[in-house]
């Protein structure tokens, strides 16, 4: 079978299921015919960038650059989470820093135990338990953001000028939609929907 007959089954597979779609919730007095459009529309571009032919013809240094681009973007956006933290405080700086540490070290011994014995640190009989525990420690984000959220929940929850260094007083007036008049006008949708879809 050539790759023209694969991709001619994948296109009507494609529109089997637009169509599916369509009879199943199109129907439905809840789902908007534009969400239905948008769905066809999806299922139909998914078919045609997922094909191998047309992946092929993107370039590596091309590809390297948006991994580039987007990792330090979501690197920024989680970073930038820090401004509503006390950056003076002791407690802050030492979560951070040994956080961060740890994030580069416990994968790195991973990784290295991993090249020169063939198999983890943790090694059972039971493979799914090795793997289960071995790969998120062979991540450097895991490390660090289970180290971080554990090290910032348990020192010292209770005290007060605590909550102001970590932040939460500044996200207390988000916990409810109505607390905030801002809400309102961020959460709004476009063309003036909102007298059609009420916020709760």
């Amino acid at each position: 079978m050539s790759n023209k007959d694969t991709a001619t089954i994948a296109d009507s597979q494609a529109v089997n299921c637009a169509g599916e779609f369509v009879l199943a919730v199109g129907g439905s007095v809840l789902a908007p015919p534009c969400g239905t459009i948008c769905m066809m529309c999806h299922w139909g571009l998914v078919q045609r960038l997922s094909s191998s032919d047309s992946v092929h013809f993107i370039p590596s240094p091309i590809v390297a650059a948006l991994y580039c681009l987007f990792f330090a973007y979501v690197g920024s956006v989680g970073l930038s989470f820090l401004q509503f933290c006390n950056l003076n405080s002791f407690r802050t700086k030492f979560i951070l820093g040994f956080s961060v540490f740890m994030g580069l070290s416990v994968p790195q011994y991973f990784n290295e135990y991993t090249a020169i014995k063939g198999y983890g640190p943790v090694h059972t009989s039971a493979r799914w338990f090795n793997d289960m525990v071995n790969v998120p420690f062979s991540s450097e984000a895991f490390v660090a953001g289970i180290l971080a959220l554990y090290l910032d929940i348990t020192l010292h929850r209770k005290d007060r000028a605590i909550r102001r260094d970590r932040g939460r007083h500044w996200w207390d007036r988000f916990r409810s939609f109505k607390t905030d008049t801002r809400s309102e006008e961020f959460y709004s949708l476009p063309f003036n929907l909102n007298k059609f879809f009420p916020s709760v």
